[in-house]
């Protein structure tokens, strides 16, 4: 037997917020609980899978929502305005370890190889020779790319996320189709079946 939702849990993310504005928590938890993996998820692609990055930049995320809930535009859609704001933590992110002299990106000077084509099944395998290529690409790209392809954002969306033209966004994204088409050969199948 399903629970029925609270009235919390019924509300739009815009409603949500305009109760964060007056401190409800119950209603952060709720937002919190509806897109904090989905979150997580992106941010964590986005810091080469270093968890403890990807969940401080999550807190952080979170934090800055609670803090400008009176500034939110309801007029805006929240999953955007979220992803803008974790998205821009990110880059700060990258900014800061460049300046330490740190790096986000896998080892450049690790070997990749390509798995031998009759093991091309393995979804594990999969997922580390498509981390390897991507680390390859610039942030913006595989910015661009998680969002569309992971969070199945529109155009518009990644756009107004990224603070970045629609065409922008669909230059990097034929730019990083193009670099994978050519860096996961082996994997031709799966990729013409996504």
């Amino acid at each position: 037997m399903k629970r029925s939702q609270t009235p919390h849990e019924q509300a739009t993310d815009e409603v949500l917020m305009t109760r964060i504005a007056k401190r409800d928590k119950q209603a952060f938890d709720v937002l919190y609980n509806r897109y904090h993996k989905r979150l997580y998820g992106y941010l964590y692609r986005m810091c080469w899978q270093n968890q403890v990055i990807a969940e401080d930049l999550l807190q952080e995320t979170f934090i800055r929502v609670f803090k400008a809930a009176k500034d939110f535009d309801p007029s805006r859609k929240f999953v955007t305005w979220l992803f803008s704001i974790g998205s821009n933590l990110v880059k700060n992110e990258y900014r800061r370890q460049s300046v330490r002299g740190e790096a986000l990106t896998l080892d450049e000077n690790q070997a990749w190889e390509d798995p031998n084509p009759t093991q091309a099944h393995d979804q594990g395998q999969w997922q580390v020779a498509l981390q390897k290529a991507l680390a390859l690409l610039p942030e913006s790209h595989t910015g661009v790319f998680w969002l569309r392809h992971e969070q199945q954002m529109d155009i518009k969306a990644i756009a107004d996320i990224l603070q970045i033209p629609e065409g922008t966004v669909k230059s990097r994204l034929f730019h990083t189709h193009r670099h994978l088409a050519k860096h996961l050969v082996s994997y031709k199948h799966i990729l013409h079946a996504s």
